[in-house]
């Protein structure tokens, strides 16, 4: 049975454990770039009996969540009440909170209070997984956010990795139904040195690695090959994934092989091939020095305000 957070096993099992005195509860936290199968890799794992998600249809499954990196640029030291008070007021109106069931009385109960945003999302993973039984929680982010991981105490961390071909494919067809420009340059760049940091995680926290095109082939060989890295049992209904595919591609002719040109596909091969002599620092030095210094929310985060206000 799928262990996603839903309000009756929440309730069932509210006062079973508490979290001060509860078992330890390992995150796993799955890498990996934007249309490489991050999500359907997540859905796979939070079906497992033992795994705990934060689950959505209205998000096809996995929610994103600010505290990869975002969440700091907002609060200050949760040591600080007014801080904590502050950061909990906030979360509690995103669609991530509201999807995991739990009470805002919660949050203000936990003691010793978390002074850090990394404790605080822990600790409220932690305490939602005990609450129905598992003993992992998982989340996925952006090779972006890596740094974010060695906040984390002793995460099991899995990378899957996406050819640049399809990535970029779906990358640019889901900014065409959004009404943006391609931006293929930028996204080989981003692709490329995205690419270096999966492989500087894969070193540093001897992560298990996962290539999309087999998980595609060989699913339930590659997934059990997973379980056993995170020391799961292998559970057979794991790809019976019960939310609709995220894919950017969704008509009858709305196919990958109408997006590149064959002199489109040789120029990204080109220009992939002469960034990767970009070290890795210089890769993130001008990534810093063009990325938007606006507080980026997670698309979906006020989606319910957005809509019943009309403020696109």
């Amino acid at each position: 049975m799928s262990h996603r957070l839903k309000i009756d096993e929440m309730q069932q099992s509210s006062d079973q454990t508490s979290e001060q005195g509860g078992y330890p509860v390992t995150p796993i936290i799955v890498v990996g770039m934007n249309r490489s199968g991050t999500k359907w890799l997540s859905n796979i794992l939070c079906n497992h009996s033992l795994v705990t998600g934060v689950q959505s249809k209205r998000h096809c499954g996995i929610l994103e969540t600010n505290f990869f990196g975002e969440i700091d640029r907002f609060v200050g030291d949760l040591a600080d009440v007014q801080n904590y008070v502050a950061l909990v007021e906030f979360w509690s109106k995103t669609d991530f909170f509201k999807a995991m069931e739990l009470e805002k009385d919660e949050l203000y109960r936990f003691k010793p209070r978390p002074t850090t945003s990394t404790e605080f999302f822990d600790r409220v993973m932690s305490f939602a997984a005990r609450r129905v039984g598992s003993k992992f929680w998982l989340q996925k982010t952006s090779p972006v956010r890596w740094h974010t991981l060695r906040r984390f105490r002793n995460p099991r961390v899995v990378i899957i990795r996406r050819d640049i071909l399809p990535t970029l494919e779906s990358t640019v067809q889901l900014n065409k139904r959004q009404g943006d420009g391609p931006q293929l340059v930028r996204s080989i760049f981003l692709y490329v040195m995205q690419d270096k940091i999966l492989r500087k995680v894969r070193r540093e926290h001897a992560a298990i690695f996962v290539e999309y095109e087999k998980l595609r082939i060989r699913a339930h060989d590659e997934v059990e090959r997973i379980c056993s890295g995170l020391g799961l049992p292998m559970e057979d209904h794991l790809l019976e994934i019960p939310f609709k595919k995220n894919t950017s591609f969704r008509g009858p002719n709305d196919t990958q092989r109408h997006i590149f040109s064959k002199r489109d596909r040789a120029v990204i091969r080109v220009l992939q091939f002469l960034f990767k002599f970009i070290p890795l620092p210089m890769l993130l030095v001008v990534h810093a020095a063009f990325r938007s210094r606006r507080p980026y929310l997670v698309v979906g985060t006020y989606s319910e305000i957005v809509e019943r206000y009309d403020l696109h």
